[in-house]
């Protein structure tokens, strides 16, 4: 994979998470309280300033409740643990 593509791919999962916290009202700064971290982190992270770690997206993604799915030669998938 080249890095436009994994750039590409990262920021549909990021619009996905943008998507589900916009959902289920949740603002940056409650997302990172509920991560453990600085809103600067998930302010970055969302808007692909930097290179957003594997640490980092899972627990985004636990905070969430949510996981991630990736299915062979499909877009990376966010999809939420139980309906709220």
């Amino acid at each position: 994979m080249t890095q436009p593509e994994r750039k590409e791919h990262l920021a549909e999962v990021m619009a996905q998470i943008s998507a589900l916290m916009d959902e289920r009202g949740i603002s940056q700064a409650e997302l990172a309280r509920r991560m453990k971290t600085d809103r600067f982190v998930v302010n970055k992270a969302l808007s692909l300033a930097v290179d957003v770690r594997t640490s980092t997206l899972v627990a985004m993604l636990k905070a969430l409740d949510s996981h991630l799915t990736i299915e062979p030669n499909a877009q990376p998938d966010v999809a939420q643990s139980h309906n709220n």
